[in-house]
């Protein structure tokens, strides 16, 4: 087998080999069989081709209001449709959910649901699982309370550098002996 590396597709194949097709950032790979005649091994047209059939197969995203409306409807094609409200489906508690039709079958199936998306979700501190053993007032009072001092007056008036501290604006007297 003969392996060519080549920018476009010669006109006459040599038998028994690779075409390696420079295309752009992508290389495509042909093989020939003992007459000359190739196939092409998965390029970019093919994976182009493929993705374009698999986006007409899907023709459209419709919205419906509830699962009758869903029911009502006769596609003609694969397709996916958002019930806004899906809560006649019994695996949907409440809330919105997202089918896909299948043409083959003529079935829809239930591939996601938003049971919270379209509801008021409210959490009360009394509710919340592994929460802290605080209640939520002391917790509140606690981060008030994060940086209150009783002798805050005091506090403030200790400045200075490290080397020479002050209070209330005075040098502080540091008594230091070296008798020992």
């Amino acid at each position: 087998m003969r392996i060519h590396q080549v920018t476009t597709l010669p006109a006459t194949l040599e038998a028994d080999a690779l075409y390696l097709v420079l295309n752009g950032t992508f290389c495509e790979t042909f093989v020939t069989d003992n007459s000359g005649v190739g196939r092409l091994v998965g390029n970019s047209t093919m994976i182009n081709q493929l993705i374009t059939d698999a986006t007409a197969a899907l023709s459209g995203f419709l919205f419906v209001a509830d699962i009758a409306g869903r029911d009502g409807l006769s596609p003609t094609s694969n397709q996916l449709a958002l019930v806004t409200d899906a809560s006649a489906d019994a695996s949907v508690d409440s809330g919105a959910a997202m089918y896909a039709y299948s043409l083959t079958d003529d079935s829809w199936t239930k591939i996601t649901e938003f049971e919270s998306f379209n509801e008021n979700v409210v959490l009360d501190y009394n509710n919340l699982q592994n929460a802290p053993t605080s209640t939520a007032a002391a917790i509140d009072s606690a981060v008030a309370q994060s940086h209150t001092h009783t002798n805050k007056t005091q506090l403030d008036l200790i400045g200075g550098t490290a080397t020479d501290p002050t209070y209330n604006g005075l040098p502080v007297s540091v008594l230091a002996t070296n008798n020992w």
